[in-house]
């Protein structure tokens, strides 16, 4: 296999990624291993305690990986069973926990489902080491800093937890400078310490509920651990502060505040995810969740391109009832978000409006528009910011209908980027340049005429045999491919069919144009672009913004120059195919690695070395097996406890 160790070698970020894989035992607080994890998950059993009764829950950790930690909990063992349990590498135990009434806790709560179930009640229970063990929640992030000096560690938690405060309970509060509330949850058994320091900018808080508090921690959301192993979740809603001033509405609170570099730290991502109003966002009409969550999966790629096709409302009609005199385009004016993509480093790089429409009658669309994006996590901080939600409206009373399709550009293949040598037909006066755009949607296997004598093809393919006539003769004339995008999927709208390519195409002239339409090689080939398509639209548009770049973003850049060992450890790879006779490819899997090989001792070769020995505790979360070549300054981080790998 190809181990994911590269980015962080390379760009010297391998402590941060340890910080990451292990922070179950101790590395965010420089502990020394022996004290169990800190995921703070905090699970409460399903009880309801009575006002004496104090429940320490059990909990294990199974890591599947450093971005897929399973918590697991137990109420048929004990405290003495619980400690002599003898977990293998990839288990962990959490410490106990101390929850209960007033300010040790909620006073009852229970889990809906598991964290994987479609369904509540639905639960995946599982015998482990000799007792039944229910998986309650899902850590997808930890060890993430939640201030500046690195006091409070958060961790993203996906569950479906209910939790509920009686009636004059008292309820601990932590409260963060943008007034997100956070409640304690539970504390640790063995703490040291009941006072836990609070960074500057946040406050601790105790509150006494008037009424019976339920808070619904679910589908997802962030975990603090304070510096005492106090335990805190939210964000919640508690309706008395919000109406107080105390504390702002949480759904106004943007989860990150729109800069350049959101898509530097992956992580930024589950920040978005976990706060409130994200579930506005994912539960707004005709979003594609499907599609949604193959770009959280992917959170810093980029840059993508979001296709709009358009159709405006004659007259605007507001969502909220409000009285207008606008069209549906000067709604949609009101929309324009463009302050907000140029926080995140977005920008239009095509608006057309729509002059004809020569294929494609179910919908008549006005404009076609093109957004590049750095990536999905600018995007939907974006799109999670009150602000814009607030914006948004505009445009819900100005757009009848649309599609908005999640794409890719491709790499210069059909003339993109290239110059093209100069055609028949140019530009004049009267009869400018425009440009095509074709949206295509292939079939699975092409339908030409029975008795055609065609062998079996993909639609694509089909296409390609199209275009082999169609490029020679668009070049001839002088028509140029300005731009082809590749699509995922369809992110919001019409979305009952799927769509695979939007080609840009720019013409000469309508002379031109008319000229490509009636070539004879071309027309002979129509039959192939009849078998490959089951649908298309073909837009003539005079676009206002024509900056679709050229080039492409699937080419990763190599990573920075690695010196090369006479064994080849150094050497740029993208799969353990191209290590045969040196080792493996050690790669984050987006793009190129370098060969690295196991060793026992001293095998490397400068100015590497050869990390080996690494303690049980920690070995199935590290990213190699059993040994690797590393570079001697990224390897210094692994000689420490609880890592404690011996590197020679």
């Amino acid at each position: 296999m190809a181990y994911t160790l590269d980015k962080w070698l390379v760009r010297g970020r391998l402590v941060s990624l340890f910080c990451l894989l292990i922070a179950l035992v101790g590395c965010s607080d420089g502990s020394d291993g022996t004290g169990g994890s800190d995921v703070p998950l905090d699970s409460q059993l399903e009880t309801t305690p009575s006002e004496s009764e104090q429940k320490i829950g059990f909990e294990i950790i199974e890591a599947q990986g450093p971005n897929s930690l399973r918590a697991w909990i137990s109420s048929d063992i004990t405290l003495e069973e619980f400690d002599a349990l003898e977990l293998p590498p990839g288990w962990i135990k959490n410490q106990p926990r101390e929850g209960g009434t007033g300010v040790d806790g909620p006073d009852a709560g229970r889990f809906l489902r598991s964290p994987d179930s479609a369904e509540d009640g639905e639960f995946l229970d599982e015998e482990f080491f000799g007792f039944t063990w229910r998986h309650s929640a899902t850590v997808v992030q930890a060890g993430r800093p939640m201030d500046d000096q690195g006091i409070l560690t958060g961790s993203s938690v996906r569950k479906f937890h209910e939790l509920t405060f009686n009636s004059g309970s008292t309820v601990v509060l932590l409260i963060s400078p943008a007034g997100s509330v956070y409640f304690r949850i539970g504390r640790d058994a063995n703490r040291t310490s009941d006072e836990p320091t609070v960074p500057t900018g946040w406050r601790l808080m105790e509150y006494v509920t008037p009424v019976d508090l339920v808070f619904d921690l679910y589908p997802r959301n962030t975990v603090i651990r304070t510096d005492n192993q106090d335990s805190f979740q939210g964000p919640v809603v508690i309706e008395e502060l919000i109406a107080s001033g105390e504390v702002p509405d949480p759904y106004d609170i943007a989860p990150l505040e729109l800069t350049t570099d959101i898509c530097d730290d992956p992580a930024n991502m589950d920040v978005i995810q976990d706060a409130l109003i994200w579930r506005v966002v994912a539960e707004r009409n005709g979003l594609n969740l499907e599609l949604a969550e193959r770009m959280i999966a992917e959170p810093t790629r980029g840059p993508f391109y979001m296709l709009n096709l358009i159709r405006y409302r004659e007259l605007a009609d507001y969502p909220d009832g409000r009285e207008s005199s606008l069209t549906g385009r000067e709604a949609n004016n009101l929309y324009s978000p463009v302050d907000f993509l140029s926080a995140i480093g977005a920008a239009p790089v095509f608006v057309g409006p729509v002059s004809a429409q020569l294929e494609g009658d179910d919908v008549l669309w006005e404009d076609v528009a093109v957004v590049e994006y750095p990536c999905p996590a600018g995007f939907f901080a974006m799109t999670s910011d009150p602000a814009f939600l607030d914006r948004l409206i505009h445009k819900d009373a100005g757009v009848e209908t649309t599609i908005v399709m999640v794409t890719y550009l491709r790499s210069p293949a059909e003339g993109n980027g290239a110059e093209a040598a100069p055609g028949s037909f140019t530009e004049l006066p009267g009869d400018p340049a425009f440009e095509f755009v074709e949206v295509l949607d292939f079939r699975d296997t092409a339908e030409y005429e029975p008795g055609s004598g065609e062998p079996l093809r993909t639609g694509a393919e089909a296409w390609a045999e199209f275009q082999a006539a169609d490029r020679t003769a668009a070049e001839a004339v002088g028509a140029e491919v300005t731009a082809v995008l590749e699509v995922q999927g369809v992110f919001q709208g019409v979305s009952e069919r799927t769509w695979d390519e939007a080609h840009f195409v720019r013409m000469p002239s309508l002379a031109g144009f008319e000229a490509l339409q009636t070539d004879q090689s071309r027309q002979a080939a129509l039959y192939h672009r009849d078998a490959a398509l089951a649908d298309n639209y073909a837009l003539v548009t005079n676009p206002l913004i024509n900056n679709i770049p050229t080039g492409s973003d699937d080419v990763q850049a190599p990573p920075a120059a690695l010196p090369i060992t006479e064994a080849g450890v150094g050497m740029i790879c993208t799969s353990d195919a191209d290590c045969v006779g040196i080792g493996f490819c050690l790669s984050d899997g987006s793009g190129p690695g370098f060969c690295s090989r196991m060793c026992g001792s001293g095998e490397c070769g400068e100015p590497y070395v050869c990390c080996f020995a690494c303690s049980e505790l920690v070995a199935a979360q590290l990213p190699f097996s059993e040994s690797a070549c590393l570079l001697e300054q990224a390897a210094m981080s692994l000689g420490s406890a609880p890592v404690s790998c011996t590197c020679q």
